[in-house]
């Protein structure tokens, strides 16, 4: 078993055919009740949701939705993103089950603040059960706006700044120093209808790489752009008449097209309207250089180079973080940032430089090392959201993780290798391998869920990122080819094509991520016993726990069902609401 551990962890009739859509979306919608989130109010209207949403919750309900609710930012006149957030969270926890989510511009902000727990404390506070079933963004300035709003000065319009430390926040918070939208399916909408000073695309106040969803969607596929304009303070700076990107008169408007397709479960959406690579030719990046040993450098200069042409970084809101939008898409960037009579260059992880994504943002969170990039599950990314269990093997990622390669001589792995140690809310995590960009560990157990720091310290320095356990996150182990980890549970022969497993036969499948353990006989059995399917059929399980002798590593004993067909079949665990990677298991 300790050998299969350690491989793993080292164009067109277009009446004709919207008018098809319209019929098909008839036939095929969703009941699920939405919520409409508003964005920035300039002065509170008296209108209600009609004031941003013209008749979008009368078309939603005509359509099916079982109910159409209202946030309304202006419940709060002022306060600032993160207060509204707080407020958002009584509103959507109030729900008895899963609400489905439209947000205009300032409002996806508000939501996406929720997701992270964001409140009037310093500390985030993640709600365990978010119950957004899907989530659609309509002009969200995600990485921010320009000075655009500046004449309405106000906390909100400083948080929506580009480069604001809010923003920043917002971008980096999770496991990877990113934002994955707690792994709930989402849409953006961009506008088009006007090109800003830097020659973007944009709907008046957010350009479509700020729009975009990239930050949570590196495939592209789910940031959608329409010739629409913002709001109609955004007028004049739009083409003429271009409708407004969340005011919804009827059926025929574009975004209602996408929405309505989007929370449908249809694929019609993604021949509306083109991505945003498709309409921009630039991108846009922010970041950061942190100090090994904590803080933020502040820079005399900072510039992008590639074939000999240099882009320069701004610092529009904090002389922390830098930013520029309008960068030509492509790859082989090279960065030279200068602080305090300091020369720091970087060519990206692999080496071979930067990528700035077309129509998209890129936020890059640099520090001197030690410096860590991720924290996964060791089988790999879990399917939902960046979560991992207590009592599991995590695997970290970086740069200085370590001065030297180590690993843990005996199974009882200590709390540090060569100069690396780890906490996790305080709590020491033994240590299985270290090497400068990479560390097995195991997440303490009895850790409740929730959103912790992970703090690593080395003879260079320290670095911390959060972390945010859940009560089950299983995953299995997979060796060449993505076969499954598993042998049969009675001979311990290792299941291969060359040894299938057969209908009735006992199988033992290795993983991690099973959650909290009771003692029974002298074995750990998981408390929440996981389903097991295998080529689509349930296998009965026997035993679901703690591998013998081994922390972190889990066990889950399975009789084989009858039928199945032979051939290399897929197999998922379950767990409470998390499944698990797939991994395949030759068959006999």
């Amino acid at each position: 078993m300790f050998t299969v551990l350690s491989v793993r962890l080292g164009k067109c009739p277009c009446v004709l055919v919207l008018g098809a859509l319209s019929i098909r979306l008839l036939a095929q919608h969703s009941t699920a009740p939405v919520l409409l989130v508003n964005g920035f109010q300039a002065t509170c209207p008296s209108g209600g949701a009609s004031e941003t949403f013209d008749q979008l919750a009368t078309i939603l309900v005509q359509d099916g939705a079982s109910s159409v609710d209202f946030f309304d930012v202006c419940t709060s006149p002022g306060a600032p993103i993160e207060a509204l957030a707080g407020l958002l969270t009584s509103k959507i926890q109030s729900y008895p089950g899963e609400v489905d989510v439209i947000a205009h511009s300032m409002g996806g902000l508000v939501v996406r603040a929720y997701l992270q727990g964001w409140t009037s404390s310093p500390y985030l506070n993640p709600p365990a059960n978010p119950k957004i079933r899907k989530l659609v963004f309509l002009g969200t300035p995600n990485a921010g706006v320009s000075n655009v709003l500046a004449v309405w000065p106000s906390a909100q319009v400083n948080e929506m700044q580009f480069g604001s430390p809010f923003l920043w926040g917002l971008g980096t918070w999770d496991q990877v120093r990113g934002d994955d939208l707690r792994g709930i399916s989402a849409l953006a909408v961009a506008g088009t209808a006007g090109i800003d000073a830097n020659g973007v695309p944009w709907d008046g106040v957010v350009d479509v790489s700020s729009a975009s969803l990239d930050f949570a969607d590196s495939s592209g596929m789910n940031t959608r752009a329409v010739p629409y304009c913002h709001a109609s303070a955004a007028d004049f700076l739009c083409s003429a008449g271009a409708p407004w990107i969340a005011y919804v008169s009827d059926r025929t408007h574009l975004s209602y097209q996408l929405l309505r397709s989007f929370l449908d479960g249809t694929n019609d959406w993604t021949g509306i309207a083109p991505q945003a690579s498709q309409v921009s030719s630039t991108g846009g990046i922010m970041l950061t250089l942190g100090g090994a040993k904590g803080g933020f450098y502040q820079f005399s200069a900072v510039s992008l180079v590639r074939n000999g042409v240099s882009y320069s970084l701004t610092d529009p809101a904090s002389p922390q973080i830098r930013m520029n939008n309008g960068i030509p898409a492509g790859q082989g960037y090279g960065l030279t940032m200068s602080f305090t009579g300091q020369v720091f260059t970087w060519s990206g992880a692999s080496g071979t430089g930067l990528s700035i994504p077309a129509g998209g943002f890129v936020t890059l969170p640099l520090k001197l090392s030690p410096w860590i990039t991720g924290v996964i599950p060791s089988p790999g990314i879990p399917q939902g959201e960046l979560s991992v269990a207590a009592d599991s093997l995590v695997s970290i990622y970086g740069a200085g993780l370590a001065s030297t390669t180590a690993q843990a001589s005996t199974l009882s792995a200590p709390y540090q290798l060569a100069d690396a140690s780890l906490t996790l809310g305080g709590l020491p995590a033994q240590l299985f391998y270290v090497s400068s960009q990479q560390i097995n560990a195991i997440i303490p157990s009895g850790i409740s869920p929730g959103l912790y720091s992970l703090a690593l310290t080395t003879s260079q320095g320290n670095d911390s990122i959060n972390l945010l356990i859940d009560s089950a996150v299983p995953g299995l182990f997979a060796l060449a080819n993505n076969a499954a980890a598993a042998e049969d549970a009675i001979t311990g022969e290792l299941i291969s094509s060359a040894n299938p497993a057969a209908a009735g036969e006992y199988v033992s499948l290795f993983g991690t991520g099973l959650g909290p353990t009771y003692q029974s006989n002298g074995l750990s059995y998981a408390v929440t016993t996981p389903s097991v399917n295998i080529g689509g059929a349930s296998a009965k399980v026997l035993f679901a726990g703690r591998a013998p002798g081994y922390s972190g590593l889990d066990q889950i004993n399975v009789q084989m069902p009858a039928g199945l067909p032979v051939g290399n079949l897929s197999v998922v665990v379950s767990s409470g609401n998390r499944s698990s990677n797939t991994v395949l298991l030759a068959v006999n």
